[in-house]
């Protein structure tokens, strides 16, 4: 039986901080089933490339 699955990198901008970074979450769906992830890791919305799902550029940070 093969299952399919994806993993996902996104940023949540309803939940920003008070300082302005937004929380990086992972969602993994796994033959439909979905389940989302906090990483306990911040950016700045500016910093963040929502296509390929990661930081921009190739610093250390990213």
């Amino acid at each position: 039986m093969k299952h399919k699955m994806s993993i996902l990198f996104y940023v949540k901008s309803s939940k920003a901080a008070k300082n302005g970074l937004l929380p990086i979450y992972q969602r993994i769906t796994i033959n439909g089933t979905r389940i989302e992830l906090s990483i306990s890791r911040f950016v700045e919305k500016s910093k963040w490339n929502t296509s390929a799902g990661k930081l921009k550029g190739n610093s250390e940070e990213s």
